[in-house]
């Protein structure tokens, strides 16, 4: 496997309004291949979660797309995201991930 370099920025993404239903997990994700991004892509009860690592102009792009360019059939009522770390080698739209990356965020202060 090739190490990739660069500056990489890792975000936690939380999509809330008329997200699930409406195909907006399989939007996000070829949305991250577009942008070259890594991570997963999961429906939560409140909200459409994403975990996204990449680099940072990459990442604004694709956060501003969400909202430009989202399904016809969602409605975005907001955006929240913030900063963690954890590296990812592909992007996803499973959710089995979900433990394991919450285990290791509350080891992270």
């Amino acid at each position: 496997m090739e190490i990739e370099s660069g500056v990489k920025d890792t975000f936690n993404i939380q999509v809330k309004g008329l997200v699930q239903g409406v195909g907006f997990r399989p939007f996000i994700y070829l949305l991250a291949r577009e942008f070259k991004l890594k991570g997963w892509v999961e429906n939560r009860n409140d909200c459409v979660q994403i975990k996204v690592q990449g680099e940072p102009q990459k990442i604004d792009k694709f956060i501003s797309s969400i909202k430009k360019i989202s399904p016809e059939a969602s409605n975005i009522e907001s955006i929240l995201y913030k900063t963690f770390c954890l590296f990812f080698y592909i992007f996803s739209l499973s959710s089995v991930l979900s433990f394991f990356v919450a285990f290791l965020n509350s080891l992270i202060p």
